[in-house]
């Protein structure tokens, strides 16, 4: 009876603590996926020459990811995922961090609010500063029963289809965990019932590092602009590429 009125005691104070948490701050760090890109590389139909080059790419961008630092600042409603460094810099090989983070799907910051339900990525790109939008509603979560322990806390495995704005799109695998009961994760991915501590993107896997959970309120800043949906974004993009490749064509 005592054991039993113990853990009681115990699952109460966890739940207490739980409900006192009123932010936090999570620094994420990215690494290559070799599983992920290998299934990419021996099912592509390409030839040998442009998988070799595919590979070298993939193998450098891989050497230049673990360089990249995140900081995810949140309360309950809302969150900044931002780079650590806050400017653009060489890695100790010299890979240019700039392009891995754009191969990442890292590129620029990420606000969220949950109650307004949407996402902003703040970001430069083509010589030209975008504030694109994208909505909560957008990502159709699968949650599954597989579970695993991410630095002391047991999370659970959700997938999703979706299609980044940087990097290789398809399946998304994210690891949250309920008892961090806040809605938040790197870049867009957000919107499950507890914190998202590893995400599996593409080539590349975010993954949680430390965590400092605090009672005191934190403020985060809304970034400044007028929002652009996504779709267009995509549209204008594609437009300045093929704009560039037409001008270094000549």
């Amino acid at each position: 009876m005592k054991h039993i009125i113990s853990f009681l005691l115990i699952i109460f104070t966890i739940f207490l603590a739980q409900g006192q948490i009123q932010s936090g701050e999570i620094t994420y760090k990215i690494k290559g996926n070799d599983k992920a890109f290998l299934e990419r590389y021996n099912s592509d139909p390409a030839s040998e020459e442009q998988k070799s080059f595919a590979k070298n790419w993939y193998e450098k961008q891989k050497r230049a990811v673990p360089f990249l630092k995140y900081h995810l600042k949140f309360n309950k409603t809302e969150s900044l995922f931002e780079n650590h460094y806050r400017q653009f810099m060489k890695s100790d090989n010299g890979d240019d961090l700039e392009i891995a983070m754009q191969v990442a799907g890292v590129a620029g910051d990420f606000y969220t609010n949950i109650q307004e339900k949407e996402v902003l990525n703040q970001l430069k790109y083509l010589n030209k500063n975008w504030l694109i939008s994208h909505k909560i509603k957008d990502l159709k979560w699968k949650i599954t029963e597989e579970t695993k322990t991410i630095l002391g806390y047991s999370c659970k495995k959700a997938i999703v289809e979706f299609d980044p704005i940087m990097s290789i799109g398809g399946e998304i695998t994210a690891w949250f965990t309920p008892d961090i009961p806040f809605q938040f994760g790197p870049t867009t991915f957000v919107g499950l019932p507890g914190m998202i501590l590893q995400v599996d993107q593409g080539n590349y896997t975010f993954y949680a590092t430390d965590i400092k959970l605090d009672e005191e309120f934190i403020k985060i800043e809304k970034p400044k602009g007028k929002p652009q949906p996504v779709q267009e974004f995509q549209k204008e993009r594609k437009e300045l590429e093929n704009k560039l490749k037409g001008i270094y064509a000549q």
